[in-house]
C-alpha cells in the first residue's frame, strides 16, 4: 500500500513540489568548462567550509553527503519504506542518486511530482557573484543551461518526474535560447524567476515571444521560493533594529522581513501580466505559483479587481488596453497555488472567500524538505472536508 492510497485511497494524486537534493559540485558535471571556471572563481557556495555547506548542515546537523555515502544504495533503499517521509533532504534514499527516486515514487502512489533543484541555482542566479554585484550574464545562462541539463538527466530516470527548466530574463535573446533548450531537453514545466528583470516589466514587448513559446509548448510557468537570489532586495536599514541578528530560515541569510516580503514580487509579477494583457492574448499559458503560500491570494485577487475597476473608470484609460474580463478571472482561468497548510495557510477559507476559486489550488508536498513535514497529505485533510471537489484540489 502506498502513502496515497493508505491516506485517499484511489485517489489520483499529482504532487506540484518536489526537489532533489544536489551537492555544491552536482552542477559542474553539467556545465562547459568556461563555466565551470567561473563558477570555480566567483562563486562563494563553493568549496569545504563554505556558506553553502554550512547552510546545509544547518538544515540537517550530520548529515551532509559525506555522512550519506557511509550508507550503500541498498541500505538506503531497504530503510525507505520505513523512511521515506519522516527522513529528510539527503538523508532519505532518492533525494540525491536519480537510480533511487522510482522505488519512492513507488511508495508515495503520485501519478506525477513535479520536480525541482534545492540549492544548485543560487551558484550562478545571483548578483552577489560578481563584484561590482552586477550579473554576469554569460555566467548566468551558462549556469541556467547547466542546471537544466542536470534536471533533464535527474528526471529522465522516471516518466512520473516533470524537471523545471529555469529561464532567466535578463537578456531577451538569450532567454529564449534557453527557452528552446530546456524544452528540447524535456523540461516539463518551465521556472521563470520573479524577481523584477533588470531593464523591464515582465509585460513588456521583448518578452512576448517567451510567452507565445511557452504556451505554444503546452508547459507550465512555475515562480518558485526560495532558489537563488532573493527576489526582491529590501533596504539594509530595514535589518537594523539594533538588535542581534537572528536567521528566521532557507539558507542563513533569511530574516522576517524576507519572509513577509517573499510574495510581494509575485503579485508584481501576476499584475502586470494581466494588467498589460500578456494572459488576454495568451489565453493558454498556464501558471503555477510554488512555494510561496496562498494566504495572500483572496486579497490579492479582490484588490486586483478593485483597482481594475478604479482604472477603468477613468475615461481617459485608451480602449485598446482595456480587458474583456474581470482582473481576478485570468487568476482563476490561468494560475494555481500552492497552499502551505503546514505553516496556516487554510485553505477552506480561502475557497469560501473567493468566488469560483475550487480549482485555484493544487496539493505540494515539498519533499524531501522538512517544511513539507511528515505527512503532507494529512495537513492538507484537515482542509479537504471544506472542498466539494477533492479530485479536483489533489490533482
Amino acid at each position: 500500500m502506498t502513502y496515497v492510497t493508505e491516506r485517499l485511497g484511489k485517489m489520483r494524486v499529482l504532487d506540484a513540489d518536489t526537489h532533489l537534493m544536489e551537492t555544491p559540485r552536482w552542477i559542474f558535471d553539467f556545465a562547459d568548462p568556461e563555466i565551470q571556471r567561473k563558477m570555480s572563481s566567483w562563486n562563494p557556495f563553493v568549496g569545504r567550509n563554505s556558506e553553502f555547506e554550512q547552510a546545509m548542515d544547518s538544515m540537517m546537523p550530520g548529515a551532509l553527503p559525506s555522512a550519506l555515502e557511509q550508507k550503500t544504495r541498498a541500505q538506503r533503499e531497504a530503510e525507505a519504506p520505513e523512511r521515506f517521509m519522516s527522513d529528510k533532504n539527503f538523508r532519505v534514499a532518492g533525494a540525491r542518486y536519480p537510480e533511487e527516486r522510482p522505488a519512492v515514487i513507488d511508495l508515495m502512489g503520485v501519478e506525477k511530482q513535479v520536480v525541482f533543484s534545492t540549492f544548485s541555482i543560487g551558484q550562478f542566479y545571483s548578483k552577489n557573484i560578481g563584484s561590482d554585484c552586477s550579473w554576469d550574464i554569460d555566467l548566468l545562462y551558462g549556469g541556467a543551461t547547466a542546471h537544466n541539463r542536470g534536471m533533464a538527466d535527474f528526471c529522465g530516470h522516471d516518466s512520473r518526474m516533470v524537471g523545471t527548466g529555469f529561464v532567466p530574463l535578463e537578456d531577451p535573446d538569450r532567454s529564449i535560447r534557453a527557452l528552446e533548450e530546456a524544452l528540447e531537453l524535456g523540461c516539463g514545466a518551465i521556472y521563470i524567476p520573479h524577481a523584477v528583470p533588470e531593464k523591464h516589466s515582465w509585460s513588456h514587448p521583448c518578452y512576448e515571444g517567451i510567452w507565445a513559446r511557452i504556451a505554444e509548448a503546452g508547459v507550465p510557468m512555475v515562480m518558485h521560493g526560495g532558489s537563488g537570489d532573493k527576489m526582491i532586495d529590501l533596504p539594509a536599514k530595514i535589518y537594523d533594529n539594533g538588535r542581534p541578528t537572528f536567521h528566521v530560515m532557507g539558507d542563513g541569510t533569511w530574516q522576517m522581513a524576507d519572509m513577509m516580503s517573499w510574495h510581494w514580487p509575485v503579485q508584481l509579477m501576476l499584475t502586470q501580466l494581466i494588467m498589460d494583457g500578456v494572459f488576454e492574448r495568451h489565453p493558454s499559458l498556464r501558471c503555477a505559483v510554488v512555494e510561496l503560500r496562498a494566504n495572500w491570494v483572496p486579497a490579492f485577487m479582490e484588490q486586483l479587481d478593485q483597482m481594475h475597476y478604479w482604472a477603468y473608470s477613468n475615461p481617459l484609460y485608451p480602449n485598446e488596453y482595456r480587458l474583456p474580463m474581470r482582473a481576478s478571472d485570468y487568476v482563476r482561468r490561468q494560475v494555481k497555488f500552492t497552499p502551505w497548510t503546514q505553516g496556516g495557510d487554510q485553505v477552506g477559507r480561502m475557497i469560501d472567500h473567493i468566488e469560483g476559486s475550487e480549482s485555484l489550488f493544487m496539493f505540494s508536498s515539498d519533499w524531501p524538505h522538512h517544511e513539507g513535514s511528515h505527512d503532507p497529505i494529512g495537513n492538507f485533510e484537515k482542509e479537504l472536508e471544506f472542498i466539494s471537489d477533492r479530485h479536483d484540489f489533489l490533482s
